[in-house]
């Protein structure tokens, strides 16, 4: 049986209707479930990115989901984008961070 490709998504979990502004408490859980995961993830300003096989991130990604309504909050909005690019060779330059860096770099000094 072949091996589940590697994919990269960004999640952003977020609680709707807490009893305050405030929603560090609820991210820091969904962050906690990333880092036991033991998936390569990266947090950012707007969610955390996670580098994986499909199957495993959405499975990290509905413990994320449900972590809020564990904690009390009555609703939650979770966006995921997911990033599959099927290549010859899977362990191309183009899923790694540094790659990412470079194009994103590229990106900014492109004149349009």
């Amino acid at each position: 049986m072949a091996e589940e490709p590697l994919v990269v998504a960004q999640v952003t979990v977020t609680p709707i209707g807490t009893s305050k502004a405030d929603i560090t408490e609820y991210i820091r859980k969904c962050i906690r479930i990333a880092h036991m995961s033991e998936m390569n993830f990266q947090e950012t300003p707007l969610g955390t990115v996670i580098r994986g096989p499909l199957g495993e991130i959405m499975k990290v990604i509905r413990k994320m989901h449900e972590a809020p309504f564990e904690s009390g909050v009555r609703r939650v909005r979770t966006q995921v984008v997911i990033d599959d690019f099927r290549q010859e060779d899977p362990s191309s330059p183009l899923l790694t961070a540094g790659a990412a860096r470079e194009l994103a770099i590229d990106q900014e000094t492109f004149d349009s």
